[in-house]
């Protein structure tokens, strides 16, 4: 083996791991935005509660806004979206301090949950954004 084959083999290897990393973190970023879309349409469907159409679009905006975030786009319609997406995410958990169980002063264990996801996804979108330089 010469010293191309050497660089080759090792160069195939970095991106074999690059596509892998980016994977997973489509995958992560996938399905925490499904829970987080299905958390909030499942609360739309409660009989009792009182902000069911506030949770109705904010569930189908996640929905929207994954479609937009893996359609195929030019890179820079990528960035607006993804730096969209994380703000979405961001101003959702804002607002349930203002709106959620924490305004009644208590912590409901599903509501915590949830918000732990999309702090999750806040986090995973960011790393993304970040590392593919966008």
């Amino acid at each position: 083996m010469n010293r191309l084959t050497i660089l080759s083999i090792c160069d195939m290897y970095k991106v074999k791991k690059l596509i892998a990393v980016t994977s997973s973190v489509n995958v992560s970023i996938f399905m925490l935005t499904l829970i987080t879309a299905g958390a909030h349409l499942y609360l739309a469907a409660q009989p009792d509660e009182a902000l069911r159409f506030w949770f109705l679009l904010n569930g189908l905006g996640y929905l929207v806004i994954l479609t937009a975030y893996f359609w195929p786009l030019r890179k820079s319609f990528h960035r607006i979206v993804g730096w969209g997406m994380l703000g979405y995410v961001l101003l959702t958990v804002v607002l349930w301090f203002f709106l959620g169980s924490l305004r009644e002063g208590t912590l409901d264990p599903f509501d915590a949950t949830v918000k732990a996801v999309e702090i999750t996804l806040a986090v995973q979108l960011f790393l993304d954004m970040i590392r593919n330089c966008v």
